[in-house]
């Protein structure tokens, strides 16, 4: 059995619903049930507007109600929240594909746990269990449509008198917020709030507020683990209250590497570089050889002008975890500060690639400026080392990404379009026009006009006449102003 830092409390609670029972995982009949009892939730704006995004995981605990991950419910980026303002409505997708809407009531945000009901009745319902002390369970989500179960391990639960928090391994990956972790039997022991990476996830017990009933609440927030507070401040990137909770949590457990760990996420997302490192460093003595570890390492170098041991520590990450397409656009971060473009543009590449993969470049809970980043960092590589059609296709990727308010995507879609001869109209102008006229409306006036200077030096638009433009559309065979392409 592992060995934990003192403090750190692994946990058997008697409950009414039964104790878990940590033995070897069997096969068929607990995974059928735990798949069953597997929805998909998705948040749907009530009037017509773009998807709102947010999507994730419920389980059934009664025939009408179904737990989840509070943040699954309410959003969690800028983007959500701006748009959840605006109306936005819950609905359950039951394993047969069938729709029902939903309404949130009850809600722990300490622990980041929701109880919806449903409009209507499902079958497939499971009983609720307490956490293990130690022991494998069961993880089902239908990430893919596809609904698969996977063996996890319980690894820790933080807090005494009320677990707030499991560690399982291997790690969960965004999008599987809400989804269930079942013991042998097929009963739900906890509900996964926030990934943690490749190697570990976090998770959190339900029985301490189901097994009552849903009207039973925990006590004040004060009397939960640090730890749990600190997965829910990074989930909502609150690094101020993370460095404060996390302080708390070293001072508590000085033993444990993941507060360690929370600590230098929270300092280093707050600017102060050269203290981070020295956290990370602390945390890596703890963890051993974690890729979440070298990743924020690595971050910290690069902040600091570091980019030969940033460029160090991502290829330790990715060691580990090869299929992040965040590590390899990191990666052709450093070799860009060093002007090492082929090398910045092949480890662009894989990032991008890595994206396509499986579908993960759709996945609804991945960060949507980090999306962005990695196809802006592919695009400008491929521009730098003459690849200006693939330039072209990664910024066309990040510009809906961010609703097209950065101007440097604007940028490099006109410019590498030039480059390429790219000369489609899918909406009556050409890229560079369509790029020049986005960058106007941003107050980009300047890049605007020398993109439409360049494009007059290359014949593809008349030059401006004493009393404005001639034409809009090309000299040639280009786009018409009417609009139709033709």
């Amino acid at each position: 059995m592992r060995r934990f830092a003192p403090g750190v409390v692994m946990v058997a609670l008697a409950s009414p619903v039964g104790a878990v029972d940590a033995g070897p995982v069997p096969g068929d009949a607990a995974a059928a049930r735990a798949l069953a009892a597997t929805v998909r939730i998705v948040r749907v704006p009530r009037e017509e507007g773009p998807p709102l995004g947010g999507d994730g995981h419920g389980v059934l605990v009664g025939p009408r109600r179904v737990v989840t991950a509070l943040h699954v419910v309410r959003g969690t980026s800028h983007r959500q929240r701006g748009q959840k303002r605006a109306g936005a409505k819950v609905v359950v997708v039951a394993s047969d594909g069938s729709r029902l809407k939903a309404r949130l009531v009850g809600a722990w945000p300490a622990l980041d746990l929701a109880l919806l009901a449903l409009e209507s009745p499902l079958p497939g319902a499971v009983d609720v269990a307490s956490p293990p002390a130690d022991g494998r369970l069961l993880h089902a989500d239908r990430l893919f449509g596809a609904g698969r179960v996977l063996a996890r391990r319980a690894v820790a639960t933080y807090g005494s008198d009320r677990p707030c928090l499991i560690v399982v391994s291997p790690g969960t990956r965004p999008g599987q917020s809400g989804s269930g972790l079942f013991d042998r039997s097929g009963r739900l022991v906890a509900i996964v709030t926030a990934g943690g990476g490749p190697r570990r996830g976090f998770a959190v017990p339900v029985a301490p507020v189901l097994a009552g009933g849903p009207r039973v609440r925990t006590g004040p927030g004060t009397a939960l683990h640090p730890a749990c507070h600190a997965v829910r401040h990074e989930t909502g990137r609150d690094w101020r209250a993370l460095e404060r909770v996390a302080r708390r949590w070293v001072a508590r457990e000085p033993g444990d590497g993941l507060a360690w760990l929370a600590l230098a996420k929270a300092v280093s997302a707050r600017g102060r570089a050269a203290e981070a490192v020295v956290l990370f460093r602390d945390a890596l003595r703890r963890l051993g050889d974690d890729p979440a570890v070298w990743v924020g390492l690595g971050t910290a170098h690069a902040r600091l002008g570091r980019s030969g041991l940033a460029r160090w520590c991502f290829l330790r990450a990715l060691r580990r975890d090869p299929a992040s397409a965040r590590l390899w656009s990191n990666l052709a971060l450093t070799y860009a500060e060093e002007g090492r473009w082929r090398d910045a543009y092949r480890a662009a590449r894989r990032a991008a690639e890595r994206l396509w993969a499986s579908g993960a470049w759709a996945d609804p809970l991945r960060d949507w400026d980090d999306l962005a980043t990695v196809w802006r960092v592919y695009g400008v590589t491929a521009f730098e080392t003459g690849h200006h059609a693939e330039a072209v296709a990664a910024f066309k990727q990040a510009i809906p990404l961010v609703d097209g308010r950065d101007p440097q995507d604007w940028i490099g879609l006109g410019w590498a379009a030039l480059e390429a001869g790219d000369r489609s109209c899918p909406y009556g102008r050409t890229l560079p026009e369509d790029a020049a006229a986005f960058l106007e409306s941003l107050g980009e006036r300047e890049e605007a006009e020398a993109l439409r200077r360049a494009m007059v030096e290359r014949g593809w638009i008349r030059a401006e006449g004493k009393d404005g433009p001639e034409a809009v559309g090309a000299m040639d065979d280009g786009c018409l102003s009417s609009g139709d392409g033709s």
